[in-house]
């Protein structure tokens, strides 16, 4: 099955663009220690000291040195041997949208990119292998949860050969060697297409905050987080996704501090659209209508790179019964997209609708291929299993039970 890149989430109402864009408006220097109020949240239990993240239990340990004694042949690479070693245990794993530690991604067996990087640090370091993570630099990629937009970002990892023995597991990211002594560990080849930049373990254990955080505010939780963003940003205050956070965070609440946490945010990454319309919604919100037309002239012109503009627009267009617009437009956001299940089954409904019934069928078992829970894929085994029984004409009640989305 194709799964899209897996999440370190970054709220945002766009994504991130390369593109050099214009001299923003209201530019302001903050200090970054008067942006958090504590005052404004509850205490919260559960945040796991940084240790915790790579931590292994007992009986895990045991179980990784039990199998390199039985496993790994004198005079052999290690390296070759650990990796070969953590893609089998990897082939048992499945992928979750919840951000957890190594050892909760091993007991769990399941987890997203980030938890599988840190449980592959972990791992290399009990067996004293060198390692850096690596983000990857490919078009960013979209999701919608609870009416916000979520920037997926994809890490992996690099292991090196010890240059001797007992050598420190930690890698000098200036003095990363690539030549054929390292090998990458990506559950998702299709990353390994694009560049990448390296991260040091500090920005990575940063973003596992900010992950939580992001996922706590995605359901409603501000007190957790806004404490896991605060810790993110303690360890990494040059995060401009975590301001972003922060800045939302505040926004819920609507806290004096929101628009000083996004600018400062956008000083860090003075290109980020994503920040630049939080700004723009900030402010119409407050009714500063002056203020937000100046931030949305900047962004007037990157609103179609998100995938969903399409989508939006295709789903009113179907509900208009204009089934030839419709198709074109999720054609789009499937083109800008091609790991959204939605937008394939968007395709599927236009298509039976124009009666192309072939093209129809392929858009159903794209969506097939490419969605993530089993519950997702059985409906849409089901919708096909009543496809192979009849053809339905558009509009008839069995036509109208297959074009459903549930």
């Amino acid at each position: 099955m194709i799964r899209k890149l897996p999440a370190i989430a970054v709220l945002a109402l766009l994504a991130s663009c390369a593109e050099v864009l214009p001299k923003q408006p209201t530019q302001i220097v903050f200090n970054p220690r008067t942006l958090f109020d504590d005052s404004a949240f509850k205490p919260v239990e559960g945040v796991p000291p940084q240790s915790e993240l790579f931590a292994l239990g007992q009986n895990t340990l045991d179980q990784f040195r039990a199998d390199y004694q039985s496993g790994f042949r004198v005079g052999g690479s290690k390296r070759l041997w650990f990796v070969q070693y953590i893609h089998e245990m990897y082939k048992t794993f499945s992928y979750s949208d919840t951000t957890t530690s190594a050892q909760e991604a091993l007991t769990n067996q399941k987890a997203n990119c980030l938890g599988l990087a840190l449980l592959t640090a972990a791992a290399a370091r009990e067996f004293r292998l060198p390692y850096v993570f690596q983000e990857v630099l490919a078009p960013p990629t979209w999701d919608r949860k609870n009416g916000m937009m979520l920037v997926n970002k994809h890490v992996n990892v690099w292991v090196f050969d010890p240059t001797h023995p007992g050598d420190e597991y930690k890698m000098d990211l200036q003095q990363v060697p690539l030549n054929g002594t390292a090998s990458i560990i990506d559950f998702f080849p299709m990353a390994q297409s694009y560049p990448a930049s390296y991260l040091a373990d500090h920005q990575v254990v940063s973003m596992f905050y900010a992950n939580v955080a992001a996922e706590a505010l995605i359901e409603q939780s501000l007190d957790k987080a806004y404490a896991f963003i605060r810790k993110a940003l303690e360890i990494d205050p040059a995060f401009a996704a975590g301001w972003n956070i922060l800045g939302l965070v505040y926004s819920h609440r609507r806290h004096k501090l929101t628009a000083p946490t996004y600018l400062y945010a956008l000083s860090l990454s003075p290109n980020d659209l994503s920040l630049i319309n939080n700004i723009s919604v900030w402010f119409d919100r407050t009714g500063n209508a002056d203020e937000a037309a100046k931030w949305k002239a900047l962004i007037a012109n990157a609103r179609a790179r998100n995938p969903f503009y399409y989508f939006d627009r295709a789903e009113i267009a179907f509900k208009q019964k204009d089934y030839r617009t419709a198709a074109t437009l999720y054609q789009k956001a499937a083109l800008a997209d091609p790991y959204q299940h939605e937008f394939q089954f968007g395709l599927f409904k236009a298509y039976w609708m124009m009666q192309k019934y072939d093209r129809a069928r392929d858009a159903l078992l794209k969506a097939v291929e490419i969605a993530e829970d089993g519950e997702t894929v059985a409906r849409y085994n089901q919708k096909l299993q009543m496809l192979s029984a009849t053809t339905p004409p558009p509009g008839s009640h069995v036509s109208r039970q297959i074009l459903e989305g549930r």
